[in-house]
């Protein structure tokens, strides 16, 4: 029988060689059933050679870098893994830069890394943190201005800040999961198993995740006030505080009291107005 190239040079003695690729080829596929395809046998043989399970790496790209990714392509959003919900409202997008700003962590994103076949060059895909990315950049081009919400920034556009504010806004670490050799089906799946681990979402979190109102930040701001006093008191604890109770606490005490402060203009009011006046709602918020 006529050996091949590879069968020839396996025959050595030589240590390395009894290591090679090929050698190693060779033995994985006498183990084989001889009744498999030629194909299956030769993935199988090649498996050891490719490492093709899902790795997720842990990365950190300064903003400076994302925005040059994103100017190259080398950073694209892959609509298949987000939601088409829109842009963040602008309290949303102040809220979130104002964190960056003042140094408070933030949610990692997420990265798929692929290379693509036709310009040889690697890619990767935005799979989670589109809103954050796009608030990110908005900023950084001058698309917005933050709103009051910032307490120290609020009116400020990124061209209006301090310049050393500005240089350490473009060297902010972002922190980034990079996915590596996974499919699109592997990506889901990953993002279903991780959301398996998380609490449902109490009353609190999803008024706090659906609505971006005035009153929503004006809470926001009277909660990062008040929650040291909170816990300090006793009032609530700290798990209580990370699921949103001091707010929804908050929230309660200002509604109460905006609800007793109509009250009493009312009650001041009609005895103040005609009946004609009392009928039309305008007249009592002007006088109030």
């Amino acid at each position: 029988m006529q050996l091949g190239a590879a069968e020839v040079y396996c025959h050595g003695s030589s240590a390395s060689r009894a290591r090679s690729p090929a050698c190693v080829r060779r033995d994985r596929m006498k183990g084989l059933p001889g009744k498999l395809p030629l194909g299956r046998r030769v993935q199988w043989a090649l498996s050891d050679f490719r490492d093709i399970r899902m790795k997720l790496d842990n990365s950190t790209y300064s903003v400076a870098e994302l925005r040059d990714m994103l100017g190259r392509k080398d950073l694209v959003v892959n609509k298949t893994y987000q939601r088409g919900a829109g842009l963040w409202p602008s309290s949303a997008r102040s809220y979130f830069v104002d964190t960056m700003l003042t140094g408070f962590p933030f949610p990692k994103l997420y990265f798929s890394e692929s290379l693509d076949r036709k310009s040889r060059r690697v890619i990767r895909e935005i799979v989670d943190g589109q809103q954050r990315i796009t608030s990110m950049m908005d900023f950084l081009n001058d698309k917005f201005r933050l709103t009051s919400v910032s307490r120290q920034f609020a009116g400020k556009s990124f061209s209006e800040l301090p310049e050393e504010m500005q240089m350490a806004y473009l060297a902010h670490p972002v922190p980034v999961d990079v996915i590596r050799n996974a499919s699109k089906s592997e990506i889901l799946e990953m993002f279903r198993r991780m959301n398996a681990y998380t609490l449902p979402l109490n009353e609190s979190e999803k008024r706090h995740a659906q609505f971006h109102g005035v009153f929503k930040w004006f809470v926001n701001t009277l909660t990062d006030e008040m929650s040291a006093t909170i816990v300090g008191f006793n009032i609530l604890t700290n798990r209580q505080i990370v699921r949103m109770a001091d707010a929804e606490l908050i929230a309660e005490m200002v509604v109460y009291r905006i609800t007793v402060g109509i009250s009493g203009i009312i009650s001041e009011n009609r005895h103040a107005h005609s009946s004609s006046e009392m009928a039309n709602p305008r007249i009592l918020f002007q006088a109030a």
